[in-house]
């Protein structure tokens, strides 16, 4: 007896697809930490490892994460699968802490010691995503995990927004998938790790006014607040690091 043939879903396809990504993520993160270990185990010059390694961070792995906040995690939250996402997100900025300091790293040591607590955060985070939100979000019958991956991957491919290139990084933080008592602290997290002509453009489902009254009085003086979009169903704020 013949075994009956399976048909692979797109939503099959795109499940292995962002499983794939992940992994290929870690293989391509774990080498460019070997190549920094190689070199402090080898007492050599360690500058053109530590530079490879915080080049994909910056140019993989906080993307695909930005990419994710704006398009997967949402649809989690729309479709009650947000369990998840506030310890998600929060791993997000850890590793976007890491990275900053990696790109300031004075030694080797200091430099390897940051790049395997970025590889150790990111390996907890995608197994989280594999093995428990993306099985969630299949089982959903209003939510195709194709759909996502093609939003997702046109996020990576567009190029940066013109107005961010003329007046400095523009970082996106999509704030309506996360629980409310972690939205500010998330914010002010983002905001403290901007520096002066960097900027944080932030969604939300509704004007978040009781924010601004607490950034005013926390740093007062210290960002500029620019409405992009207001309302009625979302609403875009443009927050300015001032010095």
């Amino acid at each position: 007896m013949s075994t009956p043939m399976r048909i692979e879903s797109a939503d099959d396809v795109a499940l292995s697809t962002m499983r794939d990504h992940h992994t290929q993520l870690r293989a391509d993160l774990e080498s460019r930490l070997a190549a920094l270990r190689d070199a402090v185990a080898a007492g050599a010059p360690h500058e053109s490892a530590q530079a490879a390694l915080t080049e994909f961070v910056d140019r993989a792995v906080l993307p695909h994460a930005a990419a994710e906040e704006e398009s997967l995690y949402p649809a989690a939250a729309d479709h009650g699968v947000g369990v998840f996402i506030a310890s998600m997100v929060l791993e997000h900025r850890e590793l976007e802490h890491h990275a900053q300091a990696l790109r300031s790293a004075a030694t080797a040591v200091r430099a390897l010691s940051i790049g395997e607590a970025i590889a150790a955060v990111f390996a907890v985070h995608v197994r989280k995503e594999n093995d428990l939100l993306l099985p969630a979000l299949m089982k959903h019958p209003d939510v195709h995990l194709w759909t996502l991956l093609v939003d997702m991957r046109e996020r990576l491919t567009q190029p940066p927004d013109q107005h961010a290139r003329a007046t400095g990084v523009t970082e996106n933080l999509d704030i309506r998938a996360l629980a409310h008592g972690v939205r500010h602290e998330i914010v002010f997290d983002r905001l403290d790790a901007l520096a002066p002509g960097e900027k944080l453009s932030i969604v939300n489902d509704h004007d978040p006014k009781p924010l601004r009254y607490q950034l005013d009085a926390a740093w007062p003086g210290t960002f500029g607040w620019a409405y992009l979009l207001a309302g009625p169903d979302v609403w875009r704020i443009e927050i300015t690091r001032l010095g």
